[in-house]
């Protein structure tokens, strides 16, 4: 200890009047050693008005019995004061204030904060205990004893530290947070003692009941903890969960204590010992993302008490993360009588479960499921939820399960059987889907709803869900080979028959139409239409908020009569579809309209076409009676590829479409489109346009080779209504039909006029037939864009024609009043010049020219390849056909075997449209050549064995004919893959007056050689676009090509093969 003046050091104090005179004022005592086991008696409150104040008990007492009840024992009114080694006592009779007070009094005790306040054994009995208010002060070794209030307070922002505190039986609680954070001026206070002993009955934590949220206690002193005997250790206990900022160390008592409305959040695992059971309305459980599991020692005392968690209240919330049953149990999660219980971001784990149960039971109950949910059953799990009404209180409660749109169920582990529907009070269970609902099981043989037999239960909107009935009742998610249903169009009801992605083919039997669904494992299903409104769709019937991913559909129609073929799906306004590929023939029958998209589907507004998508149409007509054809979109949807093939039938509206249109719009109306091809090869079609409210972003080829069409449009078409047609003005004025109808190619129009017989070209959007004598301007002239258009910069769109030498008519009307003459083998390239006058560039154009592969370089490298890919290595490298490889495995070595390279011109007919538009997009094409890489048997080709890509590449030189040479022309090889144009670097040679492109490549397929025109500045443009794949000018160069070839470039003209071909033999050893 240290030393003092005698003056400021008081001994032996052992009355009540010494002990006042020396906490007096104007007392310089700073010390007071109290008598060793001296009883002091006081009558008044003993107050520490002086800083610094120590007062040593040496195991006496201060004895405030004699005090008024209302008012304080000892106040410790100052800062720094130190007491150790007392007890102090004081009667307990009813409203008796506290025996000990830590508070700035003497001031302003709600403004002035006392610091350094430190109580060291002291022992403190009776009375109101001790409070801390608004002060710091430090506890060690402090007992407190059948205090009348808590046994310790904390009030007004207190912060109390230290350690080993005793409190016992005190009335109120343990500890008192006697505040509330709401309350005008008061702060949280802070408690944090590293351990604490505690008996009592009343709970170790006292809170006064005021509304608002109690004082923060510290993160290692939450309100409840775990025990060891009636031993509290409050530091070294984690926060499981929280209430309102009040942390507690287990689960079962933040239940215990949670009010109506408030939530619980789970801040860690939580491991239960027995049954959870949330029985207060309207409290939601978050478990942040943790998880709820069972402990080994799980107890129960029946069936009922076996469940992991219970929920028996209305309005509870259960969210964010897993409830895992262990052992001991037989249900995860069981609601029972329990109405708008909503869960959400859940997963339900029964896989460990030892008793016969279930993730899910919803018994007497209202349910719904906002987010996804997982349940995974095991080797005991009934199934994976159940749905049942039950008797309750000796009434009959319903139930139900809903899946809220966009929720996701997903039933993992082993038991196939998801959700088991029973009626056990006999009266309502229905489960309900509302729209874009998944459900997904990778569970071999799974059933997504089974019922129970002969049990009256009802499933809402399955098919938002993609579930689907089958025809005994049951449940499945494979869709049904075919839907049947209706659709309405205009307020008429039609029939309606959807194959789903299936291949549906439209026939007569019987004079009856009739179609054939086959999916892709054979299995048919067959409908005979009952009404005379007809409608066939290739997709599905897509759900309210549903959304329907199609690979591809397929309708061929051989005969019979229908209002309308659709290759795509139906679907609301709105709610998406994706198909790849859609596909439609007619080969015979009669059908109104023939169209990609559906009528009157499609999306709300044009900027959201793209949710109604479909990458490619390909529509194929060759025989039948037909209305019209919309190859592209149609009411707000989009199609970036479209093809229309016509080689024969009729394709006239006449009196089946209403309003009369033209027979073909080839790319569509009121959506977007990115290229759109026709090949008019034979058949008659009446009117062909591209588009009417139409935006096609890269460009539109009518390629006319054969059959009649009438009057060609390269724009829009508003024909003037027949009698009892709708009327095309009815869409507006006559006058202003633009203002109301948009249309636009942005990029290139290309007119391949061959063997079609056509009136006349007529160009433009927004115009009727009386209106087209005065248009003037040769190019395209587009339409204004809507809202979301791209790729919209420039005003008119060129447009290039040609007539080719087997054109069988020239067009009787050109593009605007100046007369025209076209002339065979020219192309024309029209563009928007400043004026009206007309613009007309020509130049000479693919006649029909023969194209020679003249020679192919081998390099050693390829040799050497070749090479051991003879001699059986099957590690060179190259890619083969399963022809050759088996031929390889049979006959490697045989000295007969050889590699040959086969090349052939390919007619125009023989290439895919698909290819041709990519290749055509980029130059105008002198010829299609097939070079082949296939293994040979003693001079042979072996069928189908090919080697179609070798790793190292061969030289082909092609010789160009004469005819095709002038200046400005650049020339390059191309050919397609996957979908993809490919574009080879190539050399342009002329040596003796022969031209040769040359160019090499490692892999083998169809080729084409194209070429473009460079501008030659004066206002002409010959061949094709002035911008279509031109890059350079051509690579000329005098000296043939060397490098590491060591075979000679051999003619291949002078070889035997219908294909010309370079024979590669086998070296000898």
């Amino acid at each position: 200890m240290a030393a003092f003046a005698e003056d400021t050091v008081a001994n032996d104090v052992s009355t009540a009047d010494a002990l006042t005179a020396a906490l007096a004022d104007t007392s310089e005592v700073t010390t007071i050693n109290l008598a060793e086991g001296a009883t002091i008696k006081l009558t008044s409150t003993l107050q520490t008005n002086k800083d610094g104040v120590v007062i040593n008990g040496n195991g006496a007492t201060l004895d405030f019995t004699g005090v008024a009840k209302e008012s304080w024992g000892l106040l410790i009114n100052s800062n720094n004061v130190q007491l150790s080694n007392v007890t102090i006592i004081r009667g307990s009779e009813a409203g008796t204030n506290n025996t000990v007070k830590v508070s700035a009094e003497k001031t302003n005790p709600n403004q002035d904060r006392l610091t350094g306040v430190k109580l060291t054994g002291v022992t403190i009995n009776g009375g109101g205990g001790l409070d801390v208010y608004n002060s710091d002060a430090e506890l060690n070794g402090v007992t407190v004893n059948d205090s009348i209030k808590a046994g310790i307070a904390l009030s007004h922002g207190a912060v109390v530290t230290g350690d080993n505190v005793t409190i016992d039986n005190p009335a109120w609680g343990g500890f008192g947070l006697m505040y509330s954070a709401d309350r005008d001026g008061d702060a949280r206070s802070t408690l944090n003692i590293p351990t604490i002993n505690y008996t009592g009955d009343a709970s170790a934590i006292y809170c006064e009941k005021t509304t608002g949220t109690p004082d923060q206690v510290s993160t290692s002193f939450p309100k409840t903890y775990a025990e060891d005997g009636r031993t509290f250790y409050l530091a070294s206990v984690p926060t499981v969960a929280v209430i309102d900022s009040v942390n507690y160390a287990d689960l079962a008592s933040a239940v215990k204590d949670v009010k109506s409305g408030q939530t619980i959040s789970l801040s860690s695992n939580a491991v239960l010992s027995s049954m959870l059971t949330i029985n207060v309305p309207d409290v939601t459980l978050d478990l942040g993302n943790n998880i709820i599991s069972a402990a080994d020692d799980f107890a129960f005392t029946d069936n009922n008490s076996r469940h992991l968690a219970d929920i028996t209240a209305n309005g509870v919330v259960l969210r964010n993360g897993t409830l895992s049953a262990g052992a001991n149990n037989n249900h995860t999660l069981n609601v029972w009588n329990a109405q708008n219980v909503q869960l959400a971001n859940l997963k339900l784990d029964n896989s460990a479960a030892g008793v016969g149960g279930a993730p899910l039971i919803v018994g007497a109950s209202d349910v719904t499921v906002t987010g996804p949910l997982e349940t995974v059953t095991g080797p005991n799990s009934w199934y994976a939820i159940n749905v049942d009404s039950r008797v309750v209180s000796g009434s009959n409660v319903s139930s139900k399960l809903t899946a809220a749109e966009n929720s996701a169920l997903t039933f993992s582990g082993s038991n196939p059987a998801g959700i088991y529907m029973e009626n056990t009070a006999s009266t309502s269970v229905e489960v309900a889907f509302q729209p874009n609902v998944t459900v997904t099981s990778d569970i071999t043989g799974f059933v997504p709803i089974a019922v129970k037999s002969n049990a009256e239960v009802t499933v809402t909107d399955p098919e938002n869900a993609g579930i689907y009935e089958n025809e005994d009742g049951g449940f499945t998610t494979t869709p049904p080979v075919m839907t049947v249903g209706t659709v309405t169009y205009s307020g008429a009801e039609y029939e309606a028959v959807f194959a789903n992605g299936n291949s549906a083919r439209v026939y007569e039997k019987d004079g009856k139409t009739c179609v054939e669904v086959t999916d892709r494992d054979g299995n048919t299903a067959t409908h005979t239409f009952e009404t005379d409104r007809r409608v066939v769709f290739g997709g599905s019937n897509v759900p309210e908020g549903g959304e329907a991913v199609l690979p591809e559909t397929n309708i061929v129609m051989d005969g019979g009569k229908v209002n309308y073929l659709f290759g795509a799906s139906h679907t609301t306004k709105n709610y998406p579809i994706s198909i790849n590929a859609v596909r439609i023939t007619v080969n015979g029958g009669t059908v109104n309209m023939v169209q990609t998209a559906e009528q009157g589907g499609g999306m709300g507004s044009f900027d959201k076409c793209g949710d109604y998508y479909v990458d490619t149409s390909d529509i194929e007509i060759n025989g039948g009676k037909i209305g019209a054809v919309v190859g592209g979109a149609y009411g707000y949807t989009q199609v970036e590829h479209v093809f229309v093939t016509v080689n024969g039938g009729e394709i006239n509206p006449g009196d089946l479409t209403s309003p009369v249109q033209a027979g073909i719009l080839l790319a569509g109306t009121n959506g977007k489109v990115g290229t759109a091809t026709l090949h008019m090869k034979n058949g008659t079609v009446n009117g062909l346009a591209v588009g009417q409210r139409c935006y096609v972003t890269s460009g539109v080829t009518y390629n006319l080779e054969g059959g009649s069409v009438g009057d060609v449009y390269l724009g829009s078409y508003y024909p003037v209504a027949t009698e009892g047609s709708a009327a095309w003005e009815t869409w507006g004025s006559p006058t202003s039909v633009g203002n109301i109808n948009y249309g636009q190619v942005a990029g290139k129009f290309t007119v391949n006029i061959g063997g079609t017989k056509l009136n006349g070209l007529y160009p433009g959007y927004q115009y009727l037939p009386a209106e087209r004598e005065a248009i003037k301007d040769p190019a395209l002239v587009k339409g204004s864009i809507p809202t979301g258009a791209d790729n919209a910069d420039t005003a008119k769109t060129p447009v290039s024609i040609a007539l080719l030498s087997n054109a069988q008519s020239v067009p009787s009307y050109i593009l605007g009043s100046t007369a025209v003459t076209l002339t065979p083998n020219h192309r024309y390239e029209l563009t928007a010049g400043s004026s009206d006058v007309l613009s007309m560039m020509t130049s000479e154009v693919i006649a029909p020219v023969t194209v020679v592969t003249t020679s192919v370089d081998i390099p050693s490298t390829v040799e050497y390849i070749f090479n051991a890919l003879l001699d059986g290595d099957q590690k060179t490298g190259c890619e083969l056909t399963s022809a050759a490889k088996d031929y390889l495995e049979k006959h490697a070595g045989d000295s007969e075997l050889k590699v040959q390279v086969l090349a052939n011109n390919l007619a125009d007919s023989a290439v895919p449209a698909s290819e041709k538009a990519l290749i055509t997009a980029k130059g105008a094409i002198a010829q299609y050549i097939d070079i082949s890489l296939v293994l040979s048997s003693d001079g042979t080709p072996v069928q189908d064995a090919k080697i179609t890509k070798t790793g190292q590449p061969l030289y082909f030189n092609v010789e160009i004919p004469a005819s095709l040479v002038k200046d400005g022309r650049t020339f390059k090889i191309v050919s397609v893959h996957e979908g993809k144009l490919i574009e080879y670097p190539t050399t342009v040679t002329t040596e003796n007056g022969v031209t040769v492109a040359s160019f090499s490549s490692d892999s083998f397929s169809t080729y084409g050689l194209i070429f473009t025109d460079a501008s030659s500045g004066n206002g002409n443009n010959g061949g094709s676009s002035s911008t279509a794949g031109s890059t350079s000018a051509p690579v000329l160069d005098s000296t043939p090509k060397t490098g590491a070839v060591s075979l000679a470039a051999l003619p291949l003209a002078a070889l035997a093969f219908a294909g010309m071909g370079l024979v590669l033999r086998k070296r000898e050893d």
